[in-house]
């Protein structure tokens, strides 16, 4: 996986499932972010479980995503009609059903190789990158396919990254919303690490 954190994340275009269950021919991942922040979100197939269990849990907390005016995007290397009966059903009949935000087909592996995911030009490892309002990667990370991931460290991640852009505070491991951060008056953290000791 190639280091993006610091890079403007590449721009693409691919047939995409919307929100509202139509398909966007040439869906235009900048022009969508639009100035948002956004949560690029790599999944390796659809009708796969532990897939499946990432997108609910990532619709499941989408609020609270654009409450931080953060866009979410999904891609995977399946054809748009694959996505398209996938979010057509609900998960009583072993599908998803409807989703809050667009899913990209990767169909012809061009993304995620640019992105660094692919493997065995087959498919896209889970990957997620988040970018900063200007499309800069501000986080990026991949996992085995055995493992599904944590939405809830994307959300304690933008918290931080937008606390640090408001403050010029830096973030400690850990860090939750409206806690105390690394002031830069504290240059070498010395006060502050005597009593984040004591917190562990």
């Amino acid at each position: 996986m190639t280091n993006l954190v610091g890079q403007h994340a590449a721009n693409f275009t691919a047939p995409t499932i919307m929100p509202d269950g139509s398909i966007e021919a040439v869906f235009d991942f900048n022009g969508y972010l639009a100035g948002n922040m956004g949560l690029l979100f790599f999944y390796s197939m659809d009708h796969g479980m532990v897939c499946a269990t990432e997108l609910i849990a990532l619709n499941k907390r989408l609020e609270q995503f654009q409450e931080r005016n953060v866009k979410v995007v999904a891609v995977s290397t399946d054809s748009f009609l694959s996505h398209q009966v996938w979010v057509q059903n609900s998960t009583k009949e072993g599908t998803i059903g409807k989703l809050g935000f667009p899913i990209a087909s990767d169909a012809k592996r061009d993304i995620s190789e640019t992105y660094g995911v692919l493997v065995n030009n087959a498919m896209s490892m889970r990957a997620s990158f988040i970018l900063d309002a200007e499309g800069v990667v501000r986080y990026q990370s991949m996992q085995d396919f055995a493992v599904g991931r944590n939405i809830d460290e994307y959300i304690r991640f933008i918290d931080a990254w937008q606390h640090h852009i408001h403050t010029g505070d830096v973030c400690q491991a850990g860090w939750k919303h409206n806690s105390p951060a690394i002031g830069a008056e504290d240059q070498y953290a010395s006060n502050f690490l005597s009593q984040y000791r004591e917190l562990l």
